[in-house]
């Protein structure tokens, strides 16, 4: 086909100029690559910034990669991700058309035109010389390339050849020299010639190469900035070949590297954390990630890392992108996602989680209610349906679950909280969220225990989970009256059987009383048995020593050191230990009897029970027993209880 002049003159005289123009040129081959999204996200803040357009361009070339649909999925993610182009296949421009598989005769025409320059030629060789010509480079062990025999054709060959066989147009790069060329990030690049092969330039079905077409189309729509992976980095020096052999201007390259999985492998397809659509189908924001990927290899500078797209677009710049190879983070993603959750309206909340709830619950539940205690927890939205999943169907639990070594929660504690909060429940005719707050807030102050004592054994008897989307009275609220009680009554008897099964090595069990100053013991010795400090046996409530001391500075020495200790555990526990340490004064002075002296535990123990801490074990007892005896020894052993020595009554 002769093309004129005027056809080149009318095509050049479209180019646009006078302002920065970048543009995305995806393949549709199906969903969009995180990858490929931030190559748009950076396409687009470079233009936006500078005042200038940003074109959208198909690259459909490859036709045996096409998949029906793609098209569409790539308008719909760019616009669902706020990434609006100026100029595109469904947006009008002066450089159009924007796909490739409709602008065949303009890479043609061009293609020619290299030929005429002397920077192509016309290569006849099919599969089978080519074939042969890579076997024989395999044997040499040398990189294959095309041994370009075709160029040295002359036009009288060539001309009938053409008429013979099938035929491509190859680039003819020059053997000898250096090609270099700067990019943005990289800085410049210099590569030896004869390293380069003799690219096809277009193709027997007269469909161009991705490498050809991308640089026919960037001159012609004016592309002053062109932004890639750095896959492309090593075929960039037959790009500059290619303007160079048009006398075209060549454009700012810029190539970002890649995001990462980990240091060794990409982000992968097959574990569905590759494409854009498989983190909104997961739960993520479009601003979340949009804001997370533009994070992924460059950075703004200062401690903000929360931005807006219009914030991003203020505040981007070429020169915070990074050489370097990003990781993945869903830790990083999770928290940006839930920060962004939790600036949401109320009422936007509630839109996109009203699917999440209705999958994870089936029963009839307020879900407004539920949405606004799930904005507070949750981090990414399809984490819902497994917050909710105990609301239809209560899960088998451990029992262990109630037992909380950090809030000092242990089997002595759970069962009688539980059993107090029953009637609580009961009484409260106007079932809200507001009543349930109020009066379980009165039983835990009347209880004197601190919130997460009882909270907690609350949670875990409606729930049997550790996490749910809000505490105890949340989820009183969301599970109805009727099948609260029901539940916590059924936790009642599972720690029932818990108890009869567990092990004998249990600390003793404190009795709940709803008068904070009176902690006892619920289990009472029938004898006493050998001098130890607690005993683990069921049937026994706890053995003390009585001793009768008659020298008084041994009294001495003991009172203080139990006094030093209480000092040393108070400040780790920030507690106020006032009332003790009077008591503890009172013993040095000797104001208070010593007749009877519970040497069967330190001062510091008595602390711990009367202010409800844990108990001592059997071994840390024993050890404690060795202690005191060695500073007074025993004389008479006997019982006795905390409450008297402590001035709390018989």
């Amino acid at each position: 086909m002769n093309f004129t002049s005027d056809y080149y003159k009318n095509l050049e005289s479209r180019i646009p100029s006078g302002k920065l123009r970048t543009r995305f040129a995806p393949s549709p081959t199906g969903y969009m690559h995180l990858g490929n999204l931030r190559t748009a996200l950076y396409t687009y803040l470079l233009a936006k910034k500078a005042g200038g357009t940003f074109i959208l361009r198909i690259e459909d070339t490859d036709q045996e990669r096409f998949i029906e649909g793609a098209l569409n999925l790539i308008y719909d993610t760019l616009k669902s991700a706020g990434l609006f182009y100026d100029e595109g296949p469904d947006v009008d421009g002066p450089a159009g058309p924007y796909i490739q598989s409709e602008r065949r005769e303009i890479y043609q025409a061009y293609a020619e035109l290299l030929v005429e320059r002397g920077n192509a030629y016309y290569c006849f060789c099919g599969k089978e010389v080519l074939d042969e010509q890579r076997n024989i480079n395999k044997a040499s062990r040398i990189p294959h390339k095309y041994d370009g025999r075709c160029s040295f054709l002359s036009n009288e060959e060539v001309t009938k050849k053409m008429t013979e066989t099938l035929y491509v147009i190859r680039q003819k790069i020059p053997k000898q020299g250096k090609t270099f060329f700067d990019d943005l990030i990289f800085g410049r690049i210099e590569v030896e010639n004869s390293t380069l092969d003799d690219p096809v330039l277009l193709k027997s079905d007269g469909l161009p190469t991705y490498n050809f077409a991308n640089v026919v189309d960037d001159h012609l729509m004016g592309i002053t900035h062109v932004m890639r992976g750095t896959e492309y980095l090593a075929s960039t020096p037959k790009y500059i070949h290619l303007y160079e052999g048009f006398g075209w201007d060549i454009p700012v390259f810029i190539h970002v590297s890649p995001i990462m999985k980990d240091a060794t492998q990409k982000l992968s397809k097959r574990h569905g954390d590759a494409y854009f659509n498989d983190f909104i189908e997961k739960g993520y924001l479009v601003d979340a990630i949009l804001n997370y990927i533009a994070l992924l290899g460059w950075s703004p500078g200062g401690e903000e890392e929360k931005f807006s797209l219009s914030e991003l677009i203020s505040v981007f710049d070429i020169k915070g992108i990074s050489k370097d190879p990003s990781i993945f983070d869903y830790k990083n993603l999770n928290a940006l996602n839930g920060s962004y959750i939790r600036a949401m309206s109320d009422e936007d909340f509630y839109k996109v989680a009203l699917p999440y709830i209705k999958k994870g619950v089936k029963c009839e539940i307020d879900t407004v209610y539920t949405a606004g205690i799930l904005k507070k927890r949750c981090d990414v939205l399809s984490e819902i349906p497994e917050l909710l999943d105990f609301i239809d169907v209560m899960p088998n639990y451990n029992p262990k679950l109630f037992f909380n070594k950090k809030m000092k929660i242990d089997a002595a504690l759970v069962k009688p909280t539980l059993q107090k909060i029953v009637p609580v429940l009961q009484n409260i005719n106007d079932w809200t969220p507001e009543n349930i707050g109020e009066e379980v807030d009165n039983l835990i102050r009347r209880l004197d225990l601190k919130t997460g004592m009882v909270l907690w054994p609350l949670r875990i008897a409606l729930s049997g989970k550790e996490f749910t989307p809000g505490g105890g009275k949340e989820m009183c609220y969301l599970l109805g009256k009727e099948e609260s009680i029901n539940r916590i009554n059924s936790a009642v008897k599972i720690l029932d059987e818990y108890v009869e099964e567990s092990d004998s090595t249990e600390p003793v069990a404190i009795v709940i009383s709803e008068t904070p100053d009176t902690p006892i013991n619920t289990r009472e010795s029938e004898e006493p048995p050998a001098p130890i400090l607690h005993s683990n046996d069921e049937e026994t409530s706890r053995v003390q020593i009585k001793r009768h001391l008659t020298d008084v500075k041994e009294i001495e020495r003991i009172a203080a050191l139990a006094k030093l200790d209480v000092k040393n555990e108070a400040e780790k526990l920030s507690i106020d230990i006032k009332p003790i340490m009077d008591i503890l004064d009172k013993l040095v002075s000797l104001e208070l009897p010593m007749d009877d002296c519970p040497l069967d535990m330190s001062l510091v123990n008595v602390f711990r029970e009367d202010t409800g801490l844990r108990q001592k074990t059997r071994e840390e007892a024993l050890a404690e027993r060795e202690k005191l005896l060695a500073i007074a020894p025993a004389t008479e052993a006997g019982c006795i209880s905390v409450p008297k020595i402590l001035g709390k009554g018989e």
